[in-house]
């Protein structure tokens, strides 16, 4: 969701966001280590739901904050 909120910012149109992360299935799925974490065709359309002006408004601090601690916990999971 992240992505797609700064994706939207950044004046990205919604055909190549949608194209884009089709087409980032498959590395992200691969990226699963157990059988319930699979990244899936619903994560996808879970997250371009969010492609609207409602969140532009989402401060990028925000975003990189929650990026941040995201990025943490997975170097803490390594």
């Amino acid at each position: 969701m992240m992505l797609v909120i700064c994706v939207k910012k950044c004046g990205i149109d919604e055909e190549k966001l949608s194209k884009d992360a089709f087409l980032l299935l498959q590395s992200y799925d691969d990226m699963s280590e157990e059988d319930i974490n699979h990244f899936t065709k619903d994560d996808v359309v879970y997250a371009l739901e969010i492609f609207n002006e409602d969140y532009v408004t989402f401060p990028g601090d925000d975003i990189a904050k929650l990026f941040d601690d995201y990025a943490s916990e997975q170097k803490k999971l390594a």
